[in-house]
């Protein structure tokens, strides 16, 4: 699971594996089977094997997941052909702890066919921090041993409690805030302590126990003392996380902001600084030289990555400064042809990165192009963005219109407005209005040139036909797709831990009272989690949608890759629209879509 935010809003991407034992021995094969620190080891993808997802043909990469002590890395390394067979090195560096790998091409991952390894020390012991990714494996029956198994070897290595904490959150009734006290009342009486690994398990532990402020006191602790370590980027996560998740604003995580910001100021080329380029990059207050810092460092480690070019682009745009466009542009190209190379699918196999950085760069692109009159490139860059985007993006489509009516081509420009009005963009209406008159000068007729021109821009005719389902929710109603033409059907895609999702239904729950006296819409929330989780979830916490449990084959069906989605079908069983992430005014861009639907 990887949770990603700087977007606009919180998304969770799940990476299932899928492993198939015999298969997966046949396809994906690792040599020595057992690496030590100090070793090179060779991995082996046969695309000659049953069922194998890379064909022989394909671009493809290794993607490795490095578990360090509370972090994980990703590096991305090239494969070499020989027949059918790609091969790729690792070198197992000392403080590995324990591996994933899988193979990628620029269609994705092979789900069927991963490795999980555990990395030894030269003496043949389990690495520092190996038993405790083996406790999401061991399940409700194997994890704690598994915790106790690190222990034992490691008794120093008390970092190990947070994914204790977090893993018995998962699977404790009573969830971890017992534990969690008792743990830190023991390690409190120790006489010595590593002091990084105290700090960083207090954030995680003072959190979830509700303790905002003395969570904060270690984690601004370790942002002034420690801000090059990894274990500083792991908790200021898990505390930005928890802020989310409970709805915490205001004066604490101000402060943490500002802390992180002068932390990374004098650590650019940090983890964390990487981690948070992008935000950094969108705070106008930030000089344009950290983050040309952070970009330098960054490349020098990983010169094919988009991602640093995505930030050095937006950050030029962001400060408006006329002297910094030129590079900007050139940055924006660059971090463009990265990702049509595909080096970001590389980097994000479930894709959904590179459905959001590719046709932003270009809108970044297109704002930068045409402030310094440069129209072609801008306008060429503006239908990119509109084109290529998985979601309808009506900042694109408002620039797109700027364009087009600053080359006095009013109906083009008429219709990108038309677009994003209908999409929910508040200034479109006035845009259109504004247009009108120029071109009349009178407001007569306006009210239906704007339905007419709205009809014309709906392109209804176009829309996919949605996959069908069946489901049954908690209180016994059964759903089908077919059996609900002539309605509206609004779908939700979520489970229970994903913060983003449970901090939408309040917003979610107000969208269905709205409509609750019509009866052509439907709300059905198809969730991951099975029933007996889910009544005891909402025996807490209000979900008005039906609610649909153990709904895994919907969600692959519909092709859900990030949690929370959110589908729109039209009464004639059409996709309107499809919305990924949660925030709390989430269910203020779904009105729009929900009015449009009706009123068809």
């Amino acid at each position: 699971m990887a949770v990603e935010s700087g977007i606009g809003r919180y998304v969770i991407t799940l990476i299932l594996v899928l492993c198939n034992g015999s298969a997966q021995a046949q396809t994906l094969t690792i040599e020595p089977a057992e690496p030590r620190w100090g070793e090179t080891i060779t991995i082996t993808y046969d695309t000659g094997a049953e069922n194998a997802f890379i064909r022989p043909t394909d671009e493809a990469r290794l993607v490795v997941n490095i578990y360090v002590r509370g972090n994980v890395q990703q590096r991305v390394y090239p494969v070499l052909r020989d027949g059918a067979l790609l091969r790729a090195t690792v070198f197992i560096e000392e403080g590995f702890s324990f591996l994933k790998f899988h193979m990628v091409n620029l269609d994705g991952q092979d789900e069927k066919h991963t490795l999980d390894l555990v990395i030894r020390k030269p003496d043949g012991v389990p690495a520092p921090g190996a038993h405790l990714q083996s406790m999401f494996a061991a399940g409700s029956e194997g994890w704690v041993e598994q915790f106790e198994l690190e222990i034992g070897l490691y008794p120093e290595n008390i970092d190990a409690y947070r994914q204790k904490w977090f893993v018995g959150g998962m699977y404790l009734k009573n969830g971890s805030q017992a534990m969690i006290e008792a743990d830190l009342e023991a390690l409190e009486a120790r006489a010595q302590r590593p002091e990084i690994e105290w700090l960083y398990i207090q954030v995680f532990g003072r959190m979830s126990l509700g303790d905002e402020p003395a969570a904060r006191a270690f984690l601004l602790d370790l942002l002034e003392r420690f801000g090059d370590h990894p274990l500083t980027q792991a908790a200021l996560g898990d505390y930005k996380y928890q802020c989310f998740a409970r709805g915490i604003k205001g004066e604490g995580p101000d402060s943490v902001a500002k802390a992180k910001s002068d932390c990374i100021s004098r650590f650019p080329a940090s983890p964390l600084a990487r981690k948070e380029a992008m935000a950094m990059a969108d705070d106008k207050e930030v000089p344009m030289e950290v983050i040309e810092q952070i970009a330098s460092a960054w490349l020098a480690d990983e010169p094919n990555n988009p991602m640093p070019y995505v930030a050095l682009a937006t950050a030029a745009n962001v400060r408006e400064d006329s002297s910094l466009r030129t590079k900007g542009i050139q940055h924006a190209w660059k971090a463009i042809d990265g990702m049509l190379a595909g080096e970001l699918k590389f980097r994000d196999s479930s894709g959904f990165f590179n459905s959001y950085y590719l046709p932003n760069t270009y809108w970044i692109l297109s704002s930068m192009a045409l402030a310094d009159g440069r129209t072609a490139e801008a306008l060429a860059a503006a239908q990119a963005a509109v084109e290529i985007a998985d979601e309808i993006d009506t900042r694109c489509l408002m620039l797109l219109g700027n364009i087009w009516e600053s080359l006095h081509e009013f109906d083009r420009a008429s219709m990108a407005y038309a677009e994003a009005h209908l999409n929910g963009e508040a200034k479109a209406e006035l845009a259109l209005r504004n247009l009108y008159v120029s071109r009349y000068e009178s407001e007569v007729g306006f009210g239906d040139y704007l339905a007419g021109l709205t009809d014309e821009a709906s392109h209804a005719d176009e829309r996919p036909e949605a996959t069908s389902f069946v489901g049954t929710s908690l209180n016994g109603s059964s759903f089908d797709l077919k059996a609900l033409r002539g309605k509206v059907v609004v779908l939700n895609f979520w489970f229970i831990g994903c913060a983003p999702c449970r901090v939408e239904m309040p917003g979610l729950n107000e969208v269905v009272a709205q409509y609750e006296d019509r009866d052509d819409i439907v709300f059905i929330a198809f969730a991951l989690d099975d029933e007996e989780a889910l009544k005891k979830f909402l025996g807490e916490k209000s979900f008005d949608y039906e609610i649909v449990p153990s709904a895994n084959d919907v969600a692959k069906a519909y092709d859900v890759s990030a949690y929370p989605t959110h589908v729109i079908i039209d009464k004639k069983g059409r996709v309107l629209s499809r919305l990924t992430g949660g925030s709390e005014d989430r269910h203020e861009n779904l009105k729009p879509f929900i009015e449009r639907a009706l009123n068809e």
